[in-house]
């Protein structure tokens, strides 16, 4: 008799992490539905899991049966994300249907084909990604299941919750750092609240004022020894706290990462941004440099995300702290990818320790080793900005033309006039609004000059443009006011070079510009002034 598509696990211990190891252990490799996704070799053996939120009666049409099942997925570490769908086809529909699988119910999905959600723009909330199995047929594909509502342990009758983890085997990922930054304090029953406040020396307990409850989870006042002057989180939802696990986090240089590993620590400094996400495309690529890289040796960093908003704060020169790195070979060459927002932090190149940092993990460890990395790098970079900018290249030279005289223009600039770095002050016509997320907004304006963006011995149109992007960071209520078709003064936008890597396809340092948006003051113009007659 041949083997059903759909089998039911049974479990002595009604704990979700149980359902993982024991899926895991005889089934298949574990992975998220990014690293599924970005896999460019399928074994076969590939599962992904979830815990069934919704089930939908089968769809028959003709010859062919659907089940769809909405599913929040879980990571091998016990953590929930998004919901996704399922697609069941064929048989997998029929005997899926007959197992009845309630809300709550464990589900693993093994050689599913995972594909973008056609749905997602009006499916908000739910994930960009989503499983098919069935179609196409894959002779290894399968679906096992594990019942949460009453499992029997030993002759005695218990409720399973889905979400119930308690093995630290399974969730020694998440603690693994003396110090951790925690956005659910624990609550003492009583009159009143407590926080928990550790360094890696110590751990001490002490009330929270009621003057902290209103608060913004950004900046909290610390008594220990590890000040936390200011954390930027991506929400905004719940006062921070310190906690202490057990172990730490060891890093790597990026030199050292020569070979494929599945999970690594790394920190680095932005060189270049090759990609950045999209609303319909939560996909971003970085290339990252330490003192220990060559001249011409940069580290390239795919960052999935799997959250509408949870993002990091991508900029040219900041630190980026990389937990969970998977290193693989890519033409020849080792690349990292990271498959969760929640393991990047970014930093400022400048400043003490990890005031200003940002984060949209509801955790965030910071200890002795990470301390010792960030001063490392932070002197490595005010090393290089003392050193002596590259000249300019000649005549009859092959280099390209470096700007190294910054400029900071008092009053507005034609984009056909900016040659070199610096901070601009631009009277421009928005052309287009592209909202990334909250805390970065794409505009593309033109003030109907043209602007050389390549700096190419032979300038001509053919590296020119009317229109310019700004990368806007944490834009603030009057940036979010501007639409599009609006006349409008931007200030203080910062103009940097940015040197490509070998393999893009420009072979020539361009200019890239970028506004913070709570430092620099905006003006929108109703269009009779003098200053935009020539935008009219």
């Amino acid at each position: 008799m041949a083997e059903s598509c759909v089998l039911e696990v049974e479990l002595c211990n009604p704990e979700l992490n149980t359902f993982i190891r024991e899926v895991e252990s005889k089934h298949g490799d574990i992975l998220t539905l990014g690293e599924l996704y970005a896999r460019d070799q399928k074994l076969g053996n590939e599962i992904i899991l979830g815990v069934v939120d919704t089930v939908f009666p089968v769809i028959k049409k003709r010859d062919r049966q659907l089940l769809v099942v909405r599913v929040c997925e879980v990571t091998i570490n016990c953590h929930r994300e998004q919901v996704f769908t399922v697609y069941a086809f064929s048989k997998f529909a029929t005997t899926l249907a007959d197992a009845h699988l309630q809300k709550g119910d464990f589900a693993a999905f093994r050689s599913a084909c995972i594909r973008e959600n056609s749905q997602y723009r009006t499916e908000k909330g739910c994930h960009h990604l989503e499983a098919h199995i069935g179609i196409p047929e894959q002779p290894s594909a399968k679906i096992f299941f594990a019942r949460k509502s009453y499992i029997t342990n030993a002759g005695t009758t218990k409720q399973c919750s889905s979400t119930n983890c308690k093995s630290s085997s399974v969730c020694l990922e998440r603690l693994q750092t003396p110090s951790t930054i925690s956005r659910e304090p624990p609550v003492v029953r009583g009159s009143s609240q407590s926080r928990t406040e550790t360094s890696c020396n110590s751990t001490t307990t002490s009330p929270v004022p009621r003057s902290l409850h209103n608060m913004s989870p950004s900046i909290i006042p610390s008594t220990s020894s590890s000040r936390v002057p200011q954390i930027q989180h991506a929400f905004d939802d719940s006062e921070v706290a310190l906690r202490r696990p057990q172990n730490k986090y060891t890093y790597k240089k990026l030199s050292e990462l020569v070979e494929p590993e599945k999970k690594v620590n790394i920190y680095g400094v932005i060189r270049t941004i090759v990609k950045l996400p999209r609303e319909d495309n939560k996909h971003a690529i970085v290339r990252l440099k330490d003192e220990t890289c060559g001249p011409d040796q940069e580290f390239r960093v795919h960052i999935f995300f799997s959250r509408e908003t949870a993002f990091p704060k991508l900029e040219y020169g900041y630190i980026l702290r990389l937990h969970r790195l998977k290193t693989e070979l890519f033409d020849g060459v080792v690349d990292g990818r990271v498959f969760h927002a929640t393991d990047v932090v970014t930093f400022p190149p400048d400043g003490q320790g990890i005031a200003d940092a940002f984060s949209t993990s509801k955790c965030f460890h910071f200890c002795d080793s990470d301390a010792k990395r960030l001063t490392e790098l932070r002197r490595w970079i005010a090393s290089q900005k003392r050193q002596q900018p590259l000249p300019a290249a000649s005549v009859t030279s092959n280099t390209a033309l470096l700007p190294h005289v910054l400029s900071s223009e008092p009053t507005n600039t034609l984009l056909s006039e900016i040659k070199k770095e610096g901070n601009y002050v631009l009277h421009c016509k928005v052309l287009d609004i592209h909202k990334v997320s909250d805390e970065m907004h794409i505009f593309t304006v033109t003030d109907g000059t043209l602007f050389i963006y390549c700096f190419h011995l032979d300038e001509d149109e053919r590296h020119a443009t009317r229109e310019v992007r700004i990368i806007i960071l944490d834009p603030s209520p009057e940036v979010k006011e501007i639409q599009t078709g609006d006349l409008v003064e931007l200030t203080n936008v910062t103009v940097q070079v940015i040197v490509p890597p070998d393999s893009s396809l420009c072979n020539w340092p361009y200019l890239s510009f970028k506004m913070n948006g709570n430092n620099c003051p905006v003006k929108i113009f109703k269009g009779h002034e003098p200053e935009v007659k020539q935008l009219r």
